[in-house]
Formats: structure tokens, sequence, C-alpha cells
């Protein structure tokens, strides 16, 4: 998989503090953490992330920013803040999302994801494109210009399989890929604590790389949180 990185965001390779680790891997794992809370209780509780290596060590950790009338009121729909912590507690990222609908029929109300930085600026964005039938996002540069774009399956409930969804650049051709993980059938059924992994071509840098983590979270809820 590999794809010309002068055309990608932030080919200059500019230091973005916190971010050196995820730059030098070229496939994430993201797990989420199951809330014994919830299964009890039923109330949907913030979600929690591990972000991973594919030794499962842990180079990040994703804790959702939500009030909880929030999230009885809107479900998987509901807008959010997810900031992006380090062992440390250093925040090196901010995913947030507004409230919006992710249905076929709501075409001028869709899904956007913003990706920034902790001091607000904006590295990218993840963009819901209107199709009644499959996963379908852009992925845009701070300014706004389509770089990638992010094609699914039409079903994205599997039985005891992984689901798989394409990143392609504009020629078409696959440069990644998001993939829902078979979590097993306690797991599946009995949660919506996901278990995700994203790999990326090896010429992308840092800031392409959060970007892309961005829409695996977008992903998540949209598709895998009901």
């Amino acid at each position: 998989m590999a794809t010309d990185s002068t055309n990608e965001p932030g080919a200059a390779n500019e230091e973005l503090p916190g971010l050196a680790p995820l730059g030098r891997l070229d496939q994430v794992m993201v797990k989420q953490q199951i809330e014994i809370a919830e299964l009890a209780l039923g109330v949907e509780r913030r979600n929690r992330y591990r972000i991973m290596d594919t030794n499962e060590d842990i180079i990040y950790y994703a804790i959702e920013d939500t009030e909880l009338t929030n999230r009885v009121l809107f479900g998987s729909y509901r807008s959010f803040k997810l900031p992006i912590f380090t062992e440390d507690r250093t925040q090196v990222l901010l995913f947030s999302r507004p409230l919006a609908c992710s249905c076929c029929c709501c075409f001028c109300c869709l899904q956007i994801l913003t990706v920034s930085l902790p001091s607000g600026t904006v590295l990218g964005y993840v963009r819901q494109q209107w199709d009644p039938f499959r996963v379908n996002y852009h992925v845009e540069n701070a300014n706004r210009q389509v770089i990638f774009k992010i094609l699914g399956p039409m079903i994205t409930c599997r039985l005891f399989g992984d689901v798989n969804i394409q990143v392609l650049n504009l020629n078409k051709e696959e440069v990644g890929v998001i993939s829902k993980k078979w979590g097993g059938l306690a797991r599946e059924y009995v949660t919506d604590a996901d278990y995700f992994s994203i790999s990326y071509s090896e010429n992308f840098d840092t800031k392409t790389k959060a970007i892309l983590l961005g829409a695996l979270f977008l992903i998540d809820y949209v598709y895998f949180e009901s």
C-alpha cells in the first residue's frame, strides 16, 4: 500500500508534541473498555479506550467527555469530545463531534468529526457522505480539501468475522484499512465494547495518521455503539 505523501496533510512532517509513537506505527489497535456498571444498570457510560501497538503495548488512552443527559437522550448520535492522552495524562489530540444524524434520509445533517491539537489547531476533518447503501466518508485536511475516501460494506454487522472498511486515495487505490474485529459472542452481544485496528500506508505522516485515527472513532460511534 503505497502513496505519495507529498499530497497528504502535513507532508513537511512538522513536530507534533506527543504524537511520535503514533508516527512510528503502521498499524494501531483500539480496544474499548468494558464498563461493568453499564452492564449492570443499563445506563450508557462514557466510552474509554486503549490505543495500542500490535503487541498490545498501550501508547494512548481516550476518555469520552460527555454529560449523562447527552448520552441518555441521544445515544450513539450524541455530541462528544474525545481527548487522547499519553500514560502520564498529557493530552496530545482532541476528536470532537457535534450532534448529528447518520440516517440516509437526513442528508442535510450528516456526521462530521474534527481532529485538532490541544492548542486548538485543526489537523483535519472526517465528513460523512450521503449514501443509502454503504459506509461512505471523506477525509479532509485543515483546508477542507478531500485527501482520502473511506468506503465500507453495506452490512456492518458480521457474525464470526471482522468488518473491513477501505481507506482509498483519490486514485481509488487502497492505502489503509479500518477493521472492526470480531470479539466473540459474549463481547459482541452482551456489551458494546468494540475492538478495532487501523493499518496505514508506510508513507503516511503523523498528521495523516491522526486524522484517520479520528475516522476510526467516528465509525465506531455511528455503526457499532448501539
